[in-house]
Formats: structure tokens, sequence, C-alpha cells
């Protein structure tokens, strides 16, 4: 996941709106373009990767792509998909990676990640509605409607932005995070032992992998791989204590395919081998009969 970050003082020109309405299996084209390019997700689903990281528009979630990035379809979208669209020209912002984007602070400008999910998108298809309303209207004044435009696009990202600030760890105040990453925590614990990767939980949640690594990372403390092979060392440690199950059988069991790993990853989170593991606790039940 990448961040958007807007001077306060940029200028913001309106270039063009509209809303698209898959007629068929269509493929994004692969585009380097100089405007910055919002998208809102309406129904059905449109894969898009920008730069190489893949997501999935959908409605009530959002996809900025940005100026002289390259971004493009990754698959067809889905039958009868649809998304509002508008370009615009930005001349003053920076690009920013989730560990950086960290040391700004939230009065930068406009903050934004590349993908999100709407608080309330109801509240956006108007704003979007209204923007094509005036893009299409034939003012006496030209730069009038430009302005109005431009208006209209700013109040999006300012929406966006206070959206982002509210979850995001430059404010201490997310609470939809804690419910997502509370959420993702139990859906591991059940499903540890199945071999799932972090892009199996993502998906379920219908997530970006590295947006949910992001709300587990300032929830837990932990990216969302890291969360798995904790989950897999706890249950790890009871068939161990509780089994007779040879070290390669517990690894197995626990959705680690290499005995290697699992024995270097459990030294790691522990201090200590899983036979040493087993065979200091064994001794230590032994001692307290």
């Amino acid at each position: 996941m990448q961040y958007i970050c807007i001077r306060p003082d940029a200028r913001i020109s309106h270039a063009s709106v509209g809303k698209f309405i898959s007629r068929n299996h269509h493929v994004h084209p692969r585009r380097n373009l100089d405007s910055a390019v919002l998208l809102l997700g309406y129904s059905g689903k449109c894969p898009m990767a920008q730069d190489g990281r893949e997501y999935f528009l959908k409605p009530e979630s959002f996809l900025f792509l940005f100026p002289h990035h390259e971004h493009w379809g990754t698959a067809s979208v889905s039958e009868g998909q649809s998304h509002f669209w508008c370009h615009f020209f930005l001349d003053a912002y920076e690009i920013y990676s989730s560990e950086e984007i960290t040391s700004l602070s939230s009065d930068s400008g406009y903050l934004l990640p590349e993908y999100g999910i709407l608080d309330n998108h109801d509240e956006y298809y108007i704003l979007f509605h209204q923007l094509i309303d005036a893009a299409e209207k034939n003012y006496q004044n030209p730069e009038l409607r430009q302005e109005i435009c431009n208006a209209y696009i700013k109040i999006m990202l300012c929406k966006l932005t206070e959206q982002f600030l509210n979850v995001s760890p430059l404010s201490s105040n997310h609470p939809s995070w804690q419910v997502t990453a509370e959420k993702a925590k139990e859906w591991i614990r059940l499903h540890v032992r199945e071999g799932i990767t972090a892009r199996h939980v993502a998906d379920h949640f219908q997530y970006n992998s590295d947006y949910l690594t992001q709300v587990m990372k300032a929830e837990t403390g932990m990216t969302l791989s890291a969360c798995i092979t904790h989950m897999r060392i706890l249950e790890a440690k009871k068939l161990l204590l509780n089994t007779d199950l040879r070290i390669g059988e517990v690894a197995l069991s626990v959705g680690f395919q290499d005995e290697k790993y699992f024995m270097k990853a459990f030294k790691k989170s522990e201090s200590i081998t899983p036979s040493d593991f087993r065979q200091a606790h064994f001794r230590l039940h032994m001692n307290m009969e």
C-alpha cells in the first residue's frame, strides 16, 4: 500500500468525470497518465493493479491512481461492473510507503491511501453525481464551471483525508480497525491449521493484503503474516504438551510445510527449540506431581 500527500497549496484542476458501466468482460488497459484518477466502485468487481500492487475495486471502495504511475487491469471485470471515475491534475504532491506515512503530521495536507473502504458511500455517490452534472452543464462562464468542478473534487479529497486520519496510525482513534483486527485474529485462530496465508485472510474479508497488514500492525504490533505464525506457534505448543506427535508431525498439523522452518520460527518466538520446550514442560509436570 502506498499513500499520496497533496500539499495544502497544491493546484487541483478537474479534467474529466463520468461513470463507467461494463457491457462485456472488459479488461482495463495499461496506462501511465499525467493526471490523477479517483475511482469509486458502484457494482461488481474490477481487478486493478498500480505499480504491481493488486486491488479489487468493488462497491463502497475507492482506488486512487497516482500521476505518472502505471496502472492496468489484472483480469476481466465482472459482468455489469460499474464505477465512477474522475481525472484531475495536481502540481504539488508526494508518494509515501506505509512506513514513511507515520512520519507525517495530520496537517500535511490531503492524505489518502491508494485503496480503501468508504465510511459513507452514499455521500460520495451523491458528490460524484453533482460533479458529473456540473461538468456537463453549459455555463456561460467556463471558468466558473471549472471552479465548481474543482471544488467538488476538493470536497471529496477532504472527506477521504478525514476518514483516513480517523483510522490511521496518525490518529489514536481507529475503532473500526480494532474490530477488523479482532475479527481477523479470530478467523486465523479457527483456520490456522489449514495452511492459510496472508492472502487467504485478506481475500476472506475482501481487503487488500497490504491494507489488512497495516490494520494488524497498528492494532496488534504484528504484520498479518506474523500474526498467522504467532497463532501457529500457540497451536504447536498445545500439541507438544498434549500429544506424542513427532516434531515434523506437529509442524504439519499447524500449517508449517517445512519442519526446519517451523523449528526456526518456534525458537525465534519462544527462545527454545520445540524438543526442549516439550522436555522442559514434561519435567515441570513430573516435578509438580
